[in-house]
């Protein structure tokens, strides 16, 4: 009777395995079918694969969103999104799954959705070629933001990547290529150029080196400060006269030579002073337009 039972379990477990294989073996047959359809842009197509795949799979992750991709370009906007919010909710770093909910929330003209989920994919997860990926999607949202018009953010994500992808040729050739999207190249990028020599962010920098561009910021900050209160009238409120005399304070007490704990203090009241003087004040003059794109950056 052991013996029996034991043969049965045996016998019920390999057929079990083998409809499984077979499952999956088809599954990844459809899969591959709508792969290439959508490479030949045959869209339509390559969903009805895809859809096959899925239901052999019983909810692959990635047949969910190669059908997500499929139904965007298709322009089946909440049918994806209903795939894509699925994955989102077991894994909301999931590089790719951010990516596409940013790219329909910008068909659907949600800007400040999209870009948001912009964000998330950059600094989500990416099982493969993750820095490529990540500078892809920053190019898309610098796209979104170029196409609303706000150049000091489009100028800041330019920043960002020169920041991130140091000597590379790819990148630079981009960030050149959006530069000139702007219609008149000579101020966008004599302006980019001043932003670049100001951030005290890039890991190309010495300790030294960030400390002093820390330093100029906080002092650049703290002047558009005060000429925007006390030059026009502006009422300063009680924070925005709090945050300038600590910097006030900071910058006195550097001492020759590097300060342990100065940067990220100085950049951190930089960013806080920005933000109060941007409340009472509005937009900078152009000229201070290099400030603005490095606060930008650091505020994001």
């Amino acid at each position: 009777m052991l013996l029996a039972c034991a043969v049965l379990f045996v016998v019920t477990s390999l057929v079990a395995r083998a409809y499984y294989l077979e499952r999956q073996k088809l599954s990844r047959a459809h899969f591959d079918r709508g792969q290439k359809l959508a490479f030949d842009c045959n869209y339509r197509a390559a969903v009805d694969e895809y859809r096959v795949a899925l239901s052999f799979s019983h909810g692959d992750s990635n047949d969910q969103v190669a059908l997500a991709r499929a139904l965007i370009e298709l322009g089946s906007l909440d049918e994806a999104a209903t795939y894509l919010g699925e994955l989102y909710q077991k894994d909301s770093t999931n590089g790719i799954v951010n990516l596409l909910l940013a790219r329909i929330a910008a068909r659907e003209h949600r800007s400040n959705d999209a870009a948001a989920l912009y964000y998330r994919a950059i600094y989500g997860f990416w099982p493969e070629a993750g820095a490529k990926n990540r500078i892809s999607a920053r190019f898309e949202l610098i796209d979104l933001l170029a196409k609303a018009g706000d150049k000091n953010r489009v100028l800041a994500e330019l920043l960002q990547l020169v920041s991130e992808a140091p000597d590379n040729p790819d990148v630079e050739k981009r960030v050149a290529k959006s530069l000139m999207a702007f219609g008149s190249l000579n101020r966008p990028a004599a302006v980019f150029r001043e932003a670049l020599e100001l951030d005290p962010t890039l890991p190309t920098l010495s300790a030294g080196q960030r400390q002093q561009r820390a330093r100029d910021l906080l002092d650049r900050t703290l002047t558009l400060m005060e000429s925007c209160t006390f030059g026009s009238g502006n009422p300063q409120s009680g924070q925005a006269e709090e945050l300038s005399n600590a910097a006030k304070k900071l910058l006195s007490s550097q001492h020759p030579g590097i300060s342990e704990g100065f940067t990220p203090q100085a950049l951190a009241l930089a960013e806080q002073l920005w933000k109060t003087r941007s409340a009472i004040c509005g937009p900078v003059p152009d000229t201070q337009k290099p400030v603005a794109i490095v606060l930008a950056k650091l505020s994001r």
